[in-house]
């Protein structure tokens, strides 16, 4: 499992996965996931 990292979002709302984190999930350029705005802990966001 990653170290916790702290990413920040841009003008037009994007994030960067961290590349080490994007390597340990198997996530590429097109990679689709379902994003649920509304948790407990915030956004979860899960590959299809």
């Amino acid at each position: 499992m990653s170290v916790p990292k702290i990413v920040q979002v841009d003008k037009r709302g994007q994030i960067v996965i961290p590349k080490d984190v994007r390597e340990e999930l198997g996530i590429t350029d097109k990679t689709n996931f379902w994003v649920y705005s509304v948790t407990d802990e915030g956004i979860l966001l899960k590959k299809e």
